[in-house]
């Protein structure tokens, strides 16, 4: 392959083939707990039968084939439709010696590395395993399905499983783009002076130039109830978990990027937005409501909902999450609904979005009926839960 291109990813990316490599390897993963939304080391593990994944193009099983003993002695790789093997059955300890020198390869590629990089041996390994272009398809949300061991020997059916890494910062939760746009009508008698001063916020002379955008709207109460998701598929996505959701969320993105909440924090926002009731519930159903429909939405972003992919209420990743740490160790979270809702609370905060590919953020406009808004882009990063203090 020489004077070829080499692959090159970022390294969230490679540590995502990297969990799904050790996987392979290893057979077993070890497990988190979560506790009022806390989680810890279990110092117990899972065992892994096999493993599937879309990466190369098509949809193929990693079978994990045990001894009498139940330890893994060959991996077999299949189409996931029909069962036919793509190669040879690699023998395992040739499985854990490609890993161990991946691991290293990737540990010495990423030292000084900066945005995307290449990594040794990493396109034969690829190749060898039918990793394609080692991503996820972008309409698959779940990275990965597993099909664990259960306590009494049985293997489970196959369940879906997304990856985060925390190896190059805060893994997105929900990605912002076109498709995940809001627009915010503003009060009419506001329209000029609010014009005048987002205008002169200027995105080069203001750091924080979003969060001063919206708290001068907040100032001058320009904000109304009206607000929607602007991307069609988005907005009926939202509806199928209520149809008051556009406005739940929207109202909640305005509240979290204003100076109001710490460092965006999402459980801050909640707590206000639960204060300005914006959908007018009352006190007394207020606290009940939005933090049901928030838990719920951040529940099916992290395991199913995309803002422009038609959803059919599945949340595909129904599994849980596998977690690279910052120190790229591999864990299991496997948590009850309650418990893991809680936990993407605890741990989740809006992030301000690349604004060269997003036309439009934090900008005031008006539409062909004469209607002026305001329009933000939603994205929601996950704080690493190892070093976060709640």
């Amino acid at each position: 392959m020489e004077g070829e291109k080499k692959l090159t990813r970022n390294r969230g990316e490679w540590s995502e083939i990297w969990a799904v490599l050790k996987i392979l390897a290893e057979g077993r993963i070890s497990t988190l707990s979560v506790s009022n939304g806390v989680i810890s080391k279990t110092g117990s593990s899972v065992l892994v039968h096999a493993l599937r994944t879309g990466r190369s193009g098509m949809v193929i099983d990693y079978v994990l084939e045990r001894d009498e003993l139940g330890r893994p002695s060959q991996l077999s790789i299949r189409k996931a439709d029909t069962g036919a093997t793509l190669v040879p059955p690699v023998p395992y300890p040739v499985v854990r010696e490609d890993f161990n020198v991946f691991d290293d390869a990737l540990t010495t590629a990423a030292e000084n590395a900066k945005g995307t990089f290449s990594v040794a041996g990493a396109d034969e390994l690829f190749e060898k395993y039918r990793f394609g272009s080692g991503k996820s398809p972008s309409d698959l949300k779940q990275d990965c399905e597993l099909s664990l061991i259960a306590l009494d020997g049985r293997r489970e059916e196959m369940r879906g499983f997304s990856i985060k890494s925390y190896t190059g910062g805060s893994p997105t939760l929900f990605n912002a783009s076109q498709g995940a746009a809001f627009r915010y009508r503003l009060a009419g008698q506001t329209v000029q002076e609010a014009k005048r001063r987002v205008d002169g916020i200027q995105k080069k002379s203001v750091k924080s130039w979003v969060v001063a955008r919206v708290n001068a709207l907040h100032e001058l109460h320009a904000f109304t109830a009206d607000v929607k998701a602007e991307h069609p598929v988005f907005a009926k996505n939202l509806s199928l978990l209520d149809t008051n959701m556009a406005g739940v969320i929207g109202h909640l993105l305005r509240i979290g990027r204003s100076s109001a909440v710490n460092s965006g924090s999402l459980k801050e926002a909640l707590e206000l937005l639960v204060r300005e009731d914006p959908l007018g519930l009352g006190s007394v159903f207020a606290k009940t409501y939005y933090g049901f429909r928030v838990r719920h939405f951040l529940r099916a972003a992290a395991l199913g909902m995309t803002p422009a992919t038609p959803w059919d209420g599945n949340e595909d990743a129904e599994g849980g999450m596998l977690v690279v740490s910052a120190d790229r160790e591999l864990y299991c979270l496997l948590a009850g609904k309650s418990e893991f809702e809680r936990y993407l609370v605890e741990t989740t905060y809006f992030d301000t979005p690349s604004t060269s590919r997003l036309p439009g953020y934090a900008e005031i406009e008006e539409d062909s009926e004469g209607v002026v808004y305001f329009r933000l882009h939603l994205q929601i990063r996950e704080r690493d839960p190892f070093r976060w203090t709640y």
